[in-house]
């Protein structure tokens, strides 16, 4: 009898034991589980930053859900007798008001999918102007009717890339005597310019930049800016590279939009 009870209470010990052993175990897996979930749950909250972060930057180059390209023929411009201040409508909608220091013409300069660049440029430049172009830009967009500032300054707006990142404008000063000309592609909305490119010193006028469609090259002409030595030259900067090289002389002046467009 009694080596019976002994052998119930080793028993019994044993069980408790074994009990024990797999209550530890159970705890041990149950604190696991919640760091493995607390990880989880960081490292998933940390993707969708990285993915929303990844969709902002892109948002100017992809169209998420392609939309429909918007009527723009309502589009009015209505200036004062003064020529300083302009409203702009569609159709009978007031969009908003563009004020000017001086007399300036403002039309639209460029349109990109429903972003209409409105740009203005002052009236009096001189009699001898080789390269035109805009020194204030403004962006309307036709989804929202919102009218916005995207470039003021002392310069000459040629073109914007195609994604709506970039605006390439040539600007110019004098060091002394002698002229510097430049041209700067700077995002959309920066104050200063991303890159910058010199142009050669003996050209005294440079305009007509146009982006390529891939966005990663730009043409540009330069000229002596001369009236009885009047020789051109284009130019090719590769916006990856900063490389930069002539690519075409006299012979192919007022071209190179059509060379961006096709090279």
């Amino acid at each position: 009898m009694i080596k019976q009870l002994k052998k119930f209470h080793e028993w019994r010990e044993l069980i408790i034991w074994i009990i024990l052993v797999l209550m530890i175990l159970l705890f041990f897996n149950y604190i696991f589980y919640i760091i493995e979930k607390a990880q989880s749950d960081y490292i998933g909250d940390d993707s969708n930053i990285t993915i929303n972060s990844a969709i902002e930057e892109d948002s100017a180059d992809v169209d998420l859900e392609p939309r429909e390209l918007l009527d723009d023929s309502e589009i009015k411009i209505v200036s004062d007798e003064s020529s300083k201040n302009f409203e702009v409508w569609n159709s009978d909608v007031k969009i908003g008001d563009i004020k000017r220091r001086f007399p300036s013409q403002i039309e639209i300069f460029k349109r990109i999918k429903n972003n209409l660049y409105i740009g203005a440029v002052y009236k009096e430049r001189g009699d001898y102007v080789l390269f035109e172009g805009p020194n204030e830009i403004y962006r309307l967009n036709l989804e929202d009717n919102s009218l916005a500032d995207v470039l003021s300054g002392d310069c000459l707006v040629s073109d914007i890339s195609p994604n709506e990142r970039y605006i390439a404008s040539l600007e110019s000063f004098y060091v002394g005597e002698e002229k510097k000309i430049y041209l700067n592609i700077r995002s959309i909305g920066g104050v200063f310019a991303d890159r910058t490119f010199q142009i050669a010193e003996e050209y005294g006028a440079a305009g007509n930049a146009y982006f390529s469609e891939d966005g990663n090259r730009i043409f540009y002409e330069a000229a002596f800016n001369n009236p009885d030595r009047e020789e051109f030259a284009m130019f090719m900067v590769d916006l990856e590279t900063g490389e930069q090289g002539q690519v075409g002389g006299n012979d192919s002046y007022n071209k190179t939009k059509e060379w961006a467009e096709n090279n």
